[in-house]
């Protein structure tokens, strides 16, 4: 099975006391996803 995306960005963050991890999949310069999972964070 091929690769879906021709460039996969990732990348952690901290906004509001909320630790995020996104994923966006770019496939001839269209984003097919763009993934975002979110958690309390305390620090």
């Amino acid at each position: 099975m091929p690769l879906l995306c021709d460039t996969m960005e990732q990348g952690v963050t901290v906004l509001g006391g909320m630790l995020s991890v996104n994923f966006v999949c770019v496939k001839e310069d269209t984003i097919v996803f763009d993934m975002w999972v979110m958690k309390e964070y305390d620090g």
